[in-house]
C-alpha cells in the first residue's frame, strides 16, 4: 500500500478514534460526577422548590449510561407529605400523604436539555399512590405543587414549546407504569 493510501485511511481513524474516545471520557467523568450522593444532594435541593411541604426518598440517581446517550434520572420511595392543620382544624400532629411511589425513572434528551427544553424519551412510574382532596372551604391539598405561574409566563411559555415542538406535533414519550392508586375526594366541594 502507498504512503497516500496509508495516510487516507489512517487520518480517518484517528479523527473518529479521538471523538469516541473524548465521548467515553465525558460518560465515564459525568457518571462519577452524578454519583448517587450528588443525585440525592440535587433532588433534595430542587424538590421543596417546587413542593411546599415535606417528602423523603431512599434513593436518588443520575445515569448517563442506562440510555446512553440519554440522561436517565432515577428516584426511589418517594413521598410527599404535610400537615393535616394546614387543611383541617382540630386535627393535632397528623401527617397526611399527598403522594408516594415506589419508583419514577425518566431518561431525557441531553443535547435538548443542554438547550433548555426537557424531552423525555421513556417514563417509567411504579406503584404511584395521589390522595387528593378538595376541602370544604374550596382549598385543595394539591396547591403544595408550587406549579403556578402568571398568565404572561404560561402564555410565553406555551409560545416557546410551540415554537420547539410545532404545532399539533407535540408526541408523548414511552410511559409504562405499575399498579396505581388514586384516593380522595377531588370533586367535592
Amino acid at each position: 500500500m502507498t504512503r497516500l493510501k496509508k495516510l487516507l485511511i489512517w487520518i480517518p481513524v484517528s479523527v473518529l478514534g479521538f471523538f469516541l474516545g473524548l465521548l467515553v471520557l465525558i460518560s465515564v467523568t459525568s457518571e462519577i460526577l452524578l454519583s448517587p450522593q450528588v443525585s440525592e444532594r440535587v433532588v433534595k435541593k430542587y424538590v421543596p422548590e417546587y413542593f411546599d411541604g415535606t417528602f423523603s426518598l431512599s434513593r436518588a440517581s443520575i445515569s448517563v449510561f442506562r440510555h446512553f446517550p440519554k440522561l436517565t434520572v432515577d428516584i426511589d420511595s418517594l413521598i410527599l407529605t404535610y400537615p393535616a392543620s394546614r387543611f383541617q382544624e382540630g386535627v393535632g400532629n397528623r401527617i397526611d400523604t399527598l403522594a408516594c411511589f415506589y419508583r419514577f425513572s425518566a431518561a431525557m434528551n441531553t443535547v435538548s436539555l443542554l438547550r433548555g427544553m426537557l424531552k423525555l424519551s421513556d417514563i417509567q412510574l411504579d406503584h404511584p399512590t395521589a390522595n387528593i382532596h378538595i376541602f370544604p372551604d374550596g382549598r385543595r391539598n394539591w396547591d403544595l405543587l408550587k406549579l403556578d405561574m402568571g398568565e404572561k409566563e404560561a402564555r410565553k411559555k406555551d409560545e416557546k414549546a410551540l415554537k420547539h415542538w410545532g404545532r399539533g406535533s407535540i408526541m408523548l414519550p414511552h410511559i409504562s407504569r405499575g399498579d396505581m392508586s388514586l384516593s380522595g375526594n377531588p370533586y367535592s366541594a
